[in-house]
């Protein structure tokens, strides 16, 4: 996960708790391994995983969102009518997501570079919630 996937995570976490919901065992699993490197002196952005990692921008976490938005627009359209879908072939999705993410300036075949990519399986999935990685919502 990408600084701004885990920054979307601790809001909602924050929200939770202000909110008096109580946490989950797995919360506090994860909250005491972060105390503990924090304790150990590890910097406290990098623990919350709010640091961005050597080679990574806050530019590229941001493109990666964009084309996750495109990718999970792409899956969504494919999904037939009764789903909820816009019923679309593959090679019509390319398409039609190059109009709709004109400002983003991606063509239909590099949409569907994007889509056949390895690193970006998890994209391709109409099923996406707000904490899954690279989520566009």
């Amino acid at each position: 996960m990408n600084p701004i996937d885990h920054r979307k995570n601790w809001i909602a976490f924050v929200h939770q708790m202000q909110s008096k919901n109580p946490l989950t065992p797995v919360q506090f699993e994860h909250l005491a391994k972060i105390f503990k490197e924090i304790l150990d002196g590890k910097d406290a952005n990098e623990a919350l995983g709010l640091k961005y990692k050597r080679g990574n921008t806050e530019g590229k976490a941001i493109a990666r969102q964009k084309i996750s938005l495109v990718l999970f627009w792409v899956a969504c359209a494919c999904e037939s009518e009764s789903d909820g879908g816009l019923g679309l072939t593959l090679n019509e999705a390319f398409i039609k997501a190059s109009e709709v993410f004109e400002k983003f300036g991606y063509s239909p075949e590099m949409i569907e570079k994007y889509w056949y990519q390895e690193d970006k399986s998890h994209m391709r999935n109409a099923l996406r919630g707000y904490f899954d990685q690279d989520s566009p919502l």
